[in-house]
C-alpha cells in the first residue's frame, strides 16, 4: 500500500527492540511507545501526526497516540490493523490485568 502514497508523504516503520536478538526486548508497551515516539519525534517534532499499527503494535501505537496527546500533539489519524484478538479482549475488560500489562 505504501507504494500507493506521493512522494510528499513519507512512511516510516518502527521495529521490535530486541526482535533482532542482539538487544533485550522491552516487555513494556509505555517503554515501548516512549521509544518509538523519541524516533518518531526524532524526524517528525510536530504534527499533526499519522499513526498505525498492525496486530499487537496497534496497542502501541494507541499508547504512542496517548503520549502525544498528553503533551498537547495533534493525532489526524490513529489506524489501528487486526489488532483485536481475544487475549487483548480480556485484557482490556480486567482494569488489574490491565494495567499490570502497560506498566509490566
Amino acid at each position: 500500500m505504501i507504494r500507493y502514497l506521493k512522494p510528499d508523504q513519507p512512511c516510516y516503520g518502527l521495529q521490535a527492540l530486541g526482535i533482532d536478538g542482539r538487544q533485550t526486548p522491552l516487555t513494556s508497551v509505555i517503554e515501548m511507545a516512549a521509544l518509538y515516539l523519541k524516533e518518531i519525534q526524532a524526524i517528525q517534532p510536530e504534527g499533526p501526526y499519522f499513526l498505525c499499527g498492525y496486530s499487537f503494535g496497534g496497542m502501541v501505537a494507541f499508547e504512542i497516540a496517548q503520549q502525544l496527546n498528553s503533551k498537547g500533539h495533534r493525532i489526524a489519524l490513529l489506524a489501528l490493523l487486526d489488532s483485536v484478538n481475544t487475549y487483548a479482549l480480556k485484557l482490556f475488560s480486567d482494569p488489574v490485568k490491565l494495567n499490570k500489562y502497560f506498566h509490566s
